[in-house]
């Protein structure tokens, strides 16, 4: 893992999103009037769905399964951290949020009194250390 898939992971959670949303529109639904087999025989409505299968949907399935790929990796190794403070900065850094902090607000929602770059040099030193 280095700093370039840290970076992406909302760009893949983002583009993750957005195929889900376009593979949505690849289905196909309606809805139906109906009754009951047997007596009283009350009408009722049937929502039917189904999907229109073609190669963007196919195309859709295999990109998003490898988007999920993708994230499930980058998670488990930030899960995986076991110095706290590390796991904690690539957390607020660059995983928690839509949008990524800087180095201090970072520092200071980990608390102990951390400065940006003490904070900073923990995720470069354990990312070059486990590359």
């Amino acid at each position: 893992m280095n700093i370039r898939d840290l970076k992406d992971y909302r760009t893949i959670c983002a583009e993750l999103q957005n195929k889900k949303q376009e593979l949505k529109r690849c289905y196909a639904a309606d809805v139906v009037k109906g009754s009951s087999p047997e007596f009283p025989y009350t009408k009722h409505s049937i929502e039917v769905k189904g999907a229109k299968p073609d190669e963007i949907s196919e195309a859709l399935q295999r990109e998003i399964i490898e988007l999920r790929k993708l994230k499930r990796e980058i998670e488990d190794f930030v899960f995986s951290i076991d110095d706290r403070l590390t796991k904690n900065a690539i957390l607020y850094r660059y995983i928690l949020g839509n949008q990524k902090k800087s180095w201090t607000e970072v520092a200071f929602m980990c608390g102990g009194g951390n400065s940006a770059d003490n904070v900073r040099m923990a995720v470069k030193n354990y990312l070059k250390k486990n590359s």
